[in-house]
């Protein structure tokens, strides 16, 4: 990770220096996101043992997901799958909302009849029940 890091951080110098105006390298607000995405590294070299930055650098290495969507300009299929997915936006919803009324239908259904009708046949029979609860039908029905 640190390799990849450094990397990245000569990469940016690198295009800093080269580019033919600073001043448009500096307003592009992608380039903006990119030392967002490099700083946390390069303060945790500096700031080994200080506590305070701690909430303040976890914000910023979630930045580092920016990186993705600065590759994603340069493939024309991400750009669809992205368009495919916010044109989708409500029937995946509808999808996640149907599964998770199933799961929960069926592990409920599942757990009621796998478990035992009377406490002294749970006692006696322990090892038949294979579902302690609810939730642990959620695997079994998923």
């Amino acid at each position: 990770s640190s390799g990849i890091n450094a990397e990245y951080g000569v990469i940016y110098v690198l295009r800093l220096f080269s580019c033919p105006s600073k001043l448009d390298f500096a307003k592009s607000p992608l380039n903006w996101l990119g030392i967002l995405a490099i700083l946390p590294f390069y303060m945790d070299l500096v700031l080994k043992n200080t506590k305070p930055y701690l909430t303040i650098l976890r914000f910023f290495r979630t930045i580092r997901i920016v990186r993705i969507f600065k590759i994603s300009r340069y493939f024309q299929g991400l750009f669809a799958l992205g368009r495919a997915v916010s044109a989708s936006a409500g029937e995946l919803l509808l999808l996640c909302l149907m599964l998770a009324t199933f799961v929960v239908l069926f592990s409920s259904l599942v757990y009621f009849t796998d478990s035992c009708a009377t406490r002294e046949e749970c006692e006696e029979n322990k090892d038949d029940n294979q579902f302690d609860s609810v939730i642990a039908g959620f695997w079994w029905s998923i």
